[in-house]
């Protein structure tokens, strides 16, 4: 049972702080506040939507919900607050790349945004190269219709492979500890508008791209096509696909008629929850 903390102005009047409540509650505030994004990314996709569904909504948001759900109670001992700890221990003792060069506060905040990214494009580009990463980031990839939901579905082992790698390489860099609190906050935001099923103008999102990975950009992604599904690895910013030459601008075909998902897992029965967690057990298919 929930229990509220309860303060007594006087004997007459008692109001519940929810401060307080979230305060004693992180999990339940994580969900609400990422619950109300979702929300407002999903009113942004009814009145601008990119593509028609080709699935029932309520049958692809089951499972990822449920798969975020235990994500979520899976790795929230694997918090923000350990990462951000190992960064300040790395700051505090002058350890990793960017503490060697003294720089002043804003630069430092910057150059660890850009190398956390780059470390998040680096390790998609290995899940998509090395079989037994492939076994576990395919679960991602079996969303037949993508929307800003299709962010939150990761198989629990691969958000545990994620954080244990970016351990590491937090040691190897020493990061600003306030960057990298900020980026998992912006991580997810990121997550849920690059997969988000929003339209934008063609001069926008070209204009975007130059430095952002746009809906558009990312769907490419997602893409039934293998050589499609091998581009656009970017999380944020769309520099390193342009770098690393694994940038496409666009799909064979266009953006509304393109096939999303996994060519050989194209209906619902294929991926449901339970299916989704035994998934890179399955005997992988070419």
């Amino acid at each position: 049972m929930v229990a509220f903390r309860i303060v007594a102005y006087s004997s007459k009047e008692m109001t519940v702080m929810p401060q307080d409540f979230f305060k004693d509650h992180p999990l339940t505030a994580f969900y609400a506040f990422y619950g109300a994004l979702c929300v407002l990314v999903s009113a942004a996709e009814f009145f601008l939507p990119r593509r028609a569904p080709t699935q029932p909504r309520l049958s692809r948001w089951i499972p990822t919900f449920s798969i975020f759900i235990l994500n979520t109670m899976f790795m929230q001992f694997l918090s923000t607050a350990t990462t951000a700890s190992l960064a300040y221990f790395t700051w505090k003792s002058g350890w990793g790349l960017l503490n060697q060069w003294q720089l002043p506060a804003l630069p430092l905040f910057l150059l660890s945004l850009l190398l956390l990214d780059f470390q998040v494009y680096g390790l998609h580009w290995l899940y998509h190269k090395i079989p037994w990463g492939w076994r576990f980031h395919r679960v991602h990839h079996t969303d037949m219709d993508l929307d800003n939901t299709s962010g939150l579905r990761f198989h629990p082992l691969e958000a545990l492979v994620s954080f244990l790698v970016r351990q590491p390489f937090i040691l190897l860099i020493g990061p600003s500890p306030f960057a990298v609190y900020f980026f998992d906050g912006y991580h997810l935001l990121a997550a849920l508008l690059t997969h988000a099923n929003i339209r934008l103008t063609p001069f926008l999102d070209k204009v975007l791209r130059w430095v952002f990975v746009t809906p558009d950009m990312h769907r490419i992604h997602h893409s039934t096509d293998w050589d499609e599904s091998n581009s656009n690895f970017g999380f944020s910013i769309s520099w390193w696909d342009r770098l690393f030459k694994t940038y496409r601008s666009s799909p064979g075909l266009p953006q509304e008629k393109m096939a999303l998902g996994l060519a050989d897992y194209q209906s619902r029965e294929q991926v449901g929850f339970g299916k989704l967690l035994l998934f890179p057990f399955f005997k992988k298919r070419k």
